[in-house]
């Protein structure tokens, strides 16, 4: 009997997994719109009823596919570690653009192009995501850029340093040799090469912001 309800759990949460892999693979390739439960159950090898089972409904499937394929890029316990390192803040920038560019090196499963392809035309799921898993990181990276700046975290003012080291992120995201964008050549660099690059790119715009910054204080 305990077998039995060990092997029916396993089963379980094998169908399971088979079932999220698959919806992110093709709600990256085709969007929520393009794909349909039933192409999902069928790639997966599973009963159509096992993602209401599962996953509540469809927008409960495509919300835990955000969530999945966010954590996958970006893992909290990743960006908690760099930011517990007895480093200052600029080696810990480069430390987190070195696992940035890496994991997108990685990215098989369309985990990337599912992130922004939501990014590029959001839903109300977008929301889901960022206080389940964007909310978090985005308050290590701003302790970071902050750092480095001297910007104040709660000023508005840190807000295009956020996002100017966001968007090449973004862009790393799009580097798929399947998408016939410009983005394509970026997937053809060196990971280490691209990481140095952002780096020092990322470095320099952190650094003249918080110049700016000050000079704008001290005219006040």
């Amino acid at each position: 009997m305990n077998k039995s309800k060990t092997s029916s759990r396993s089963d379980g949460a094998s169908t399971k997994q088979r079932i999220l892999e698959t919806a992110i693979r093709l709600f990256a390739q085709n969007g929520l719109a393009g794909t349909p439960n039933k192409q999902i159950a069928q790639e997966a090898g599973a009963d159509l009823a096992s993602i209401n089972y599962h996953f509540g409904n469809r927008s409960g499937l495509y919300q835990a596919s955000l969530i999945s394929a966010h954590s996958h890029l970006f893992k909290l316990e990743i960006l908690q570690a760099i930011d517990a390192q007895p480093v200052d803040s600029t080696e810990k920038l480069k430390l987190l653009l070195d696992n940035l560019c890496h994991s997108a090196n990685q990215n098989q499963q369309g985990y990337g192009q599912l992130i922004a392809r939501e990014l590029m035309s959001p839903s109300e799921h977008l929301t889901v995501l960022f206080n389940t898993e964007v909310q978090p990181k985005i308050t290590i990276v701003k302790k970071i850029i902050s750092d480095i700046s001297g910007i104040p975290a709660n000023e508005p003012e840190l807000y295009p340093c956020l996002l100017s080291v966001a968007a090449p992120c973004l862009m790393m995201l799009m580097s798929n040799p399947n998408l016939p964008t410009p983005f394509v050549q970026i997937g053809l660099l060196e990971r280490d090469y691209l990481s140095r690059h952002m780096y020092s790119f990322c470095l320099a715009g952190l650094k003249a912001a918080g110049e700016n910054y000050t000079a704008s204080q001290n005219q006040r």
